[in-house]
């Protein structure tokens, strides 16, 4: 299902912002290769990224908050690349479910911090 929203400007369409529904997120890791992260649209749609495993400089745990809520997400920190890269964009899943997932990567990246001694 898509929604549609028009912004007006004096009575002129102004821009037109569409939302597509999420119907999964997927991270593929392969060691030796890099990540494939994927969105599942429920129109069928599927955009994929693949990240080389030597851009990859460290997984991390980010605790965002809100005014109203507070939520974790699992986010890349790249080489060369000024922002994070967040690895499920749209949904939001608890802290068990990321959890493995970032110590999948931390491992799959050779990263320096022990994740048994964090969590």
């Amino acid at each position: 299902m898509r929604r549609t929203f028009e912004f007006r400007s004096n009575g002129k369409r102004a821009f037109e912002v569409q939302f597509e529904r999420t119907s999964n997120e997927s991270v593929v890791i392969m060691p030796a290769f890099g990540v494939q992260l994927e969105i599942h649209y429920r129109g069928g749609r599927v955009v994929r990224r693949f990240i080389p495993i030597g851009k990859i400089l460290k997984p991390v745990l980010n605790e965002c908050v809100t005014p109203v809520t507070c939520y974790w997400s699992l986010a890349l920190i790249l080489r060369e690349e000024d922002e994070l890269v967040l690895v499920f964009k749209e949904l939001r899943s608890p802290v068990k479910m990321l959890v493995p997932v970032w110590k999948a990567l931390c491992a799959a990246t050779d990263c320096k911090d022990d994740p048994d001694t964090l969590f």
